[in-house]
């Protein structure tokens, strides 16, 4: 295969390593990871190999491109089969419902976050979760850690992960003697993603992704290049073959002002399409999404979906379904039905001071950007419009279509000819760029950070076209 400079250059280091050597490779947005770290397995030899993929399905395809010996799996399967099985572990869900205590739904449903979060903590101990956090709950959280860990109810997936995480560090898992150990998306992952990494027995270990594509930070992911800094040894793939050079610029102008000042990304120059024939979508938010399907619809423009309708109209079709002494299942959201029935009991006059329970909801969750968005869809288009939108978005779901809808989000690993960006992801950085406006001195918080990197993102998904990508002109 043929390799650029930057590539060879890695693979050159990879041959020459001596045991418990760390590589690093800090790679832009189509630079062929897949292509280096497939040079690197076979340079390697024969011996035994592991590749950790983020998902099932990039494991399942990537196993079809690697050599036979490099076994590639995700976190979780190599958890399962360690912790799981050998423990005859059950396996489920545990969310507020799993909570028998009586205690407050609210504190239901933050016990069972915080648990999330501390199995996908780096924190071998709730106790040390706890104190980093300023959590009260340590006796209640370990009684249900303790429930799952013995069968009493099913454990999460994230818990499994966890037991894995502290049971290499013990010493109690009978690991394979990897050769190499290869990391994918490692600018986004979780803190125990990257424990277990640097637990398992391995002579090379290799870190790939970029840090840019950090963009699940609500999901508690991390930027692992930042965690691994002055661990290893660092190698840059700042080469696009994905982007051609005349998007790939400004791109990287955007990146050097916001981002990074050292960021290079240098697309091609050569062979590169003059057609377009599939086209992307991408919006900020879902509600941006459901505006875009609802004036398709009307339309009656042909159009594809990334994501299943239901998940993407979650919200507002709660938000449509709202009703006194009514129900909500959701238990992120289940504490609404308690404003809904004081509206309508007119609690506090209520009902003089909002003349729609909609308006209230909109006013009291004014700091929920996602709830106030549902609210203001149902709105602008009615409950039966809500209702419609989604029925005829469902006929649209896994459709081949050229036009495909979806989020920032949800773009990462995909690309088309041409990618317009709806008019929410520039809005998203406007809110970003008047702070730093207007605030000396002023650092950007990991929400705002992620929105800049989301711009990133969906603006690297293009092949031949970037449409409405306002902040790309003149930086």
């Amino acid at each position: 295969m043929n390799l650029t400079k930057e590539q060879q250059i890695v693979v050159d280091y990879a041959k020459q390593a001596t045991s418990n050597e760390l590589i690093l490779i800090d790679s832009v947005a189509g630079s062929g990871k897949t292509t280096l770290l497939k040079a690197i397995a076979e340079e390697l030899g024969a011996s035994p190999g592991l590749y950790l993929a983020y998902n099932k399905a990039i494991a399942t395809e990537s196993s079809k491109k690697f050599p036979k010996n490099i076994d590639c799996r995700t976190t979780h399967s190599l958890a399962y089969r360690a912790v799981v099985i050998p423990l005859k572990l059950k396996v489920g869900f545990f969310g507020p419902k799993q909570v028998d205590d009586r205690i407050p739904y609210k504190d239901k449903h933050l016990l069972s976050e915080d648990i999330r979060e501390f199995c996908l903590s780096r924190f071998l101990e709730y106790e040390d979760y706890a104190e980093e956090y300023g959590r009260t709950n340590t006796e209640l959280a370990n009684k249900y850690l303790t429930f799952m860990a013995t069968g009493v109810i099913e454990c999460s997936h994230d818990f499994y992960l966890k037991m894995f995480h502290k049971m290499l560090v013990q010493n109690k898992i009978n690991q394979t003697p990897y050769n190499l150990i290869m990391l994918d998306e490692a600018g986004d992952l979780n803190e125990v993603t990257l424990e277990i990494f640097k637990h398992l027995t391995g002579r090379i270990k290799v870190a790939v992704g970029d840090p840019h594509q950090n963009i699940y930070t609500f999901n508690y992911t991390i930027n692992c290049f930042e965690q691994l800094a002055g661990q290893g040894t660092t190698f840059k793939l700042s080469k696009s073959f994905r982007v051609p050079d005349y998007i790939a610029e400004p791109i990287e102008r955007f990146c050097k002002k916001y981002l990074n000042p050292d960021m290079q990304f240098k697309g091609i120059s050569e062979n590169i399409p003059n057609t377009v024939k599939t086209r992307g979508y991408i919006s900020r938010t879902n509600a941006g999404l459901i505006s875009k399907i609802i004036e398709l619809n009307q339309e009656r423009t042909p159009y594809g979906l990334v994501r299943k309708a239901q998940e993407i109209f979650k919200l507002p079709l709660m938000i449509a379904g709202l009703k006194y002494q009514g129900k909500i299942y959701d238990p992120a959201y289940k504490h609404i039905q308690d404003d809904v029935d004081d509206w309508y009991e007119n609690k506090d006059n209520l009902r003089v001071s909002y003349n729609s329970v909609l308006l209230y909801l909109r006013s009291k969750y004014d700091d929920d950007l996602g709830l106030k968005q549902a609210v203001n869809l149902v709105i602008k288009y009615g409950k039966p419009g809500i209702f419609s939108a989604y029925a005829e978005a469902k006929k649209h779901e896994n459709t081949k279509q050229d036009f495909m809808l979806l989020t920032a989000h949800s773009s990462k690993g995909l690309e088309f000819d041409e990618v317009i960006l709806a008019t929410d992801m520039n809005n998203s950085v406007d809110v970003v760029l008047q702070n730093l406006n207007d605030i000396p001195d002023y650092e950007i918080n990991i929400a705002e950070k992620e929105s800049l990197n989301l711009y990133y993102v969906a603006c690297t998904r293009a092949l031949v076209r970037l449409r409405n990508a306002s902040h790309l002109i003149g930086v």
